[in-house]
């Protein structure tokens, strides 16, 4: 029978989801694209890129009488830059009626994803199963492998040219190999690239990302090698845990790998589409964030 999560274990296990992947995010910090929004409210990155992944509220903390103020001012601050936002739900956020109110200003409710949690200790009866022939996986070293990453991720993340070298800057200024924040892995099949993967380690954890396979090489069991080899190269480096923000339909491959199931993180973007409206901008922009960072206060 496999074991499943106590319910502790999940609030605690979603907890860290969120801290790696706004640590994640903190690692492009130097990157002179990105403004991080953070206080002890909210946390919010903004970027010109006009790209959801940029441009996202990655926690929110708020009393019910400063959800319309906030959500307004998160909504005025990526309007002048003109860019879509996105707002990530975990299930210790708060308040409750943040997805209710979300939606009434105008959100679209995108599709969730599941925190998903491994002991790295149990990694071991994955391997055999998990290996893939004719398949070399390799740790990106330089630039110009993270470019070959970034062409496998494209075509599936929906990258635009802008925000491919947006994605290619935010990586690059803190480099790449063993020692940097995120490392990289790349796939390759008959000397193609295939697939890749990234990998954030902090502490004794390490957050599994940007997992992506190519369509041509699905059927070469390439995701499951990729994952495992990231996860090989995060027990190497010290790590205990391993987790992931995971695609309901790509679940299972990560129960395969030993990953459990810790809970639901609900998305919702403001698409740029939204803007054209000049009378609905115009009703919903009001209110502020309150962080000292905000250049328009």
């Amino acid at each position: 029978m496999s074991r499943t999560l106590s319910e502790y274990e999940q609030s605690e296990a979603m907890r860290l989801i969120q801290d790696l992947t706004l640590a994640g995010c903190q690692a492009w910090e130097d990157w002179e694209g990105v403004t991080f929004f953070q206080g002890p409210d909210m946390s919010m990155m903004l970027s010109d890129t006009p790209h959801p992944l940029f441009n996202a509220v990655l926690v929110t903390k708020l009393i019910p009488a400063q959800v319309s103020d906030s959500i307004g001012g998160a909504l005025r601050l990526s309007r002048n830059r003109n860019v879509p936002l996105s707002w990530h739900i975990y299930p210790g956020d708060t308040p409750p009626s943040l997805e209710e109110k979300l939606l009434r200003m105008g959100f679209k409710e995108a599709a969730p994803s599941l925190g998903m949690l491994l002991d790295l200790d149990h990694l071991d009866a994955a391997m055999d199963s998990r290996r893939a022939t004719g398949v070399d996986v390799v740790e990106v070293v330089d630039a110009v492998g993270f470019g070959r990453v970034v062409e496998v991720l494209a075509p599936i993340m929906g990258f635009s040219g802008l925000a491919q070298q947006a994605f290619q800057a935010a990586h690059g200024v803190s480099g790449f190999g063993r020692e940097a924040a995120w490392r990289h892995l790349l796939a390759k099949a008959d000397n193609e690239p295939g697939g890749a993967v990234s990998l954030f380690q902090k502490g004794e954890a390490a957050l599994l990302a940007n997992l992506a396979v190519a369509p041509q090489h699905m059927d070469r069991n390439m995701a499951s090698a990729l994952a495992l080899e990231a996860l090989l190269e995060a027990r190497k480096a010290g790590t205990r845990i391993a987790v992931a923000s995971v695609a309901p339909g790509a679940a299972q491959l990560f129960t395969d790998l030993g990953f459990l199931e810790a809970g639901q993180i609900k998305r919702y973007i403001m698409p740029l589409e939204e803007w054209q409206d000049e009378e609905w901008r115009e009703a919903q922009l009001s209110g502020c964030l309150g962080c000292s960072g905000c250049p328009s206060c």
